[in-house]
């Protein structure tokens, strides 16, 4: 049986952990790197009855996934900014410049749909978990409950992880 002070733990980790990458996406200022569009890649998945496609952006220095409304806007020979987390080098925005227009569109983890919504709730969830501790009074559903938030914050960084990488 887990101790109560190492279950409160693992929550204040996971906590941390959390509120690490919201700082670095929002509070932490970020790198601008300029670089130059070699090529725009679709890639189209069949998996029995749907289809859907991957775009990619090659660049001179990296290659990464965008989403199709950013893909739309990049043609090869664009110069485009990137703009990087300080620490993991995470992607966080693209700006590119069309007929004089300035475009900076999202395309981090955390500033996306995915990471906009499950963050926050996950946030939520860990600093309800660790105010009402004391009150769960079946301490095996209180241990499951620790389970999940620590595999969904560890699913989170795996997600963080994947849009820092570079191809």
């Amino acid at each position: 049986m887990i101790n109560e002070n190492v279950e409160k733990r693992i929550l204040h980790v996971c906590l941390t952990a959390l509120l690490f990458l919201v700082c670095e996406t929002y509070i932490l200022p970020t790198i601008v790197s300029t670089e130059f569009v070699k090529s725009t890649i679709v890639h189209e998945h069949k998996v029995k009855r749907a289809r859907f496609n991957r775009f990619e952006v090659v660049t001179n220095n990296r290659s990464f996934e965008v989403y199709e409304d950013l893909y739309r806007e990049i043609q090869p020979n664009d110069t485009i900014y990137i703009k990087l987390s300080l620490i993991t080098k995470s992607l966080m925005k693209i700006v590119v410049f069309k007929d004089g227009e300035r475009l900076e569109l999202k395309n981090g983890y955390i500033t996306t749909f995915k990471g906009a919504v499950f963050v926050p709730l996950l946030l939520i969830t860990i600093t309800i978990s660790l105010l009402f501790f004391s009150k769960f009074p079946w301490k095996p559903g209180r241990r499951n409950l620790i389970i999940i938030i620590s595999l969904m914050t560890i699913l989170q960084l795996y997600f963080y992880y994947i849009n820092s990488r570079h191809y």
